[in-house]
């Protein structure tokens, strides 16, 4: 049996509590023995790194009139274990010293785009709106840092830039409750999944069928399995739930062609709580065998080739 490689940090706790937008328990599981593929990073994530000391910077001035004190900030650069629980790991953004540098909080720093805008409130609301992902990330590390200085509290702060020209920080205030029953969830995870390392429950989201992927690379010879009556019956509803569909898929088409002839010539219609358009619409596409024909050198320069797994299940016709 594998053993795990990595532990559980503040962002892949949100995952294992199912609320991580962008990760699933199953990957959380694949990431904990180091079977996902790396993430290298894209755009969103390099602008976050140049622009969190900017808006830490920003964030120490607006936390030193809050606390009225020369409040300083210190940057977090190591993975940090708790004292007493090995797995529970984390990296906060910054610590929130005081005027004797003695640690009164946790600041975490965030960046976000014009899309993402909508999942943030304003920090005057009665009850902010925060992604939850981030609210798990940041208890996290609250608890984590109370256990390896001692303190009772610390009091917990986000900071966001969106789109980067609108700045907003949030005091965040959740009951006890929140970070116990995190905490709970992880660790029963921990036991139940990683120390069997045993998949958790597979859900249909694209990230759990990758997860999948990762855990299962190739299929290792020719064995067929022999059915049980639970796969029998997941069998015969997804047979039977491919028919609802196509039936749906070739109405939602019919319905479409409709709205097409009623549109004609026009740009589209209004109506009471929907809009349709029949837009012009342009595409350029390479030829694809042209140019294998023509370049054949320069195509096979270029080439990627991919290795992957593909499901496909077949039904036996009725006779």
């Amino acid at each position: 049996m594998a053993k795990p490689v990595n532990s559980i940090s503040g962002t892949v706790c949100a995952a294992i509590a199912g609320h991580h937008k962008y990760m699933t328990p199953v990957q959380a599981h694949n990431h904990i023995f180091d079977r996902a593929e790396p993430f290298h990073g894209n755009e969103y994530t390099r602008w976050g790194i140049i622009l969190e000391q900017p808006v830490a910077d920003v964030s120490l001035k607006e936390l030193r009139k809050h606390y009225n004190e020369d409040v300083g900030l210190v940057h977090i650069t190591e993975r940090l274990q708790h004292p007493d629980v090995p797995w529970y790991t984390g990296t906060p953004d910054r610590l929130i010293t005081n005027e004797d540098d003695e640690i009164i909080g946790v600041l975490e720093i965030k960046t976000a785009g014009s899309r993402s805008a909508s999942r943030w409130g304003q920090p005057d609301d009665e009850d902010p709106l925060i992604p939850t992902e981030y609210l798990c990330q940041v208890e996290w590390y609250r608890h984590l840092i109370q256990a390896l200085h001692k303190k009772d509290h610390l009091d917990l702060w986000i900071a966001v830039l969106i789109a980067g020209q609108d700045y907003r920080i949030f005091k965040i205030e959740s009951p006890p409750s929140f970070h116990a029953n995190l905490f709970k969830t992880c660790e029963d995870f921990w036991s139940a999944y990683v120390l069997t390392d045993t998949l958790p429950d597979i859900d249909g989201s694209k990230g759990t069928t990758q997860a999948l992927s990762e855990y299962f690379p190739s299929a290792q010879g020719e064995n067929m399995l022999s059915s049980s009556g639970e796969l029998e019956a997941m069998a015969a509803e997804r047979k039977d739930l491919k028919g609802v569909i196509k039936e749906l898929e070739a109405r939602v088409k019919t319905i479409d062609n409709k709205l097409r002839h009623a549109i004609g010539d026009n740009l589209g219609i209004e109506g009471s709580n929907w809009t349709a358009k029949w837009s012009d619409s342009s595409r350029t596409s390479v030829d694809t065998k042209a140019l294998k024909a023509t370049h054949p050198e320069l195509v096979k320069e270029f080439e990627n080739k991919t290795t992957f797994r593909t499901l496909r299940v077949h039904y036996k016709k009725e006779v």
